[in-house]
């Protein structure tokens, strides 16, 4: 999230509702700075570095869990297995929506986020393998 792209991606595909990829799509009041997500997903990335060099993370009543691949992934993705999404982040989530709002990431032209936004075409886009 935080390198230049070598490559871009447009699809102009339709979207899962058969709308065109280009089509406003509305978006909520108060888009965070760009800045500001990037700064989080640092610290987020921090942390878990940091569990994954001591072997354990902590939940939310700060108790050290031993890390397996399952409670590692689940607090990647952010899902309900997470360990502690407060401490953690959304880093998974987050990584796709700044890449859905490379475009526009301020919301100033009201530019449709790119396909990384939605689980049924974010598999679309050439970088979401990279991503993942």
């Amino acid at each position: 999230w935080d390198r230049p792209l070598t490559e871009g991606f447009n699809p102009r595909m339709m979207l899962c509702s058969f709308r065109p990829a280009d089509m406003y799509v509305v978006k909520p009041d108060g888009n965070p700075d760009p800045r500001a997500i990037h700064e989080e997903m640092g610290r987020h990335k921090e942390r878990l570095q940091d569990g994954i060099a001591r072997g354990s993370l902590y939940n939310r009543d700060e108790v050290k869990i031993p890390i397996d691949m399952n409670n590692l992934g689940n607090t990647i993705l952010a899902n309900a297995g997470s360990i502690n999404k407060n401490l953690y982040g959304e880093i998974n989530n987050k990584g796709h929506q700044v890449i859905a709002n490379l475009n526009d990431p301020k919301g100033k032209y009201q530019i449709s986020p790119g396909p990384m936004n939605w689980d049924q075409t974010a598999p679309r886009d050439p970088i979401f393998y990279r991503w993942h």
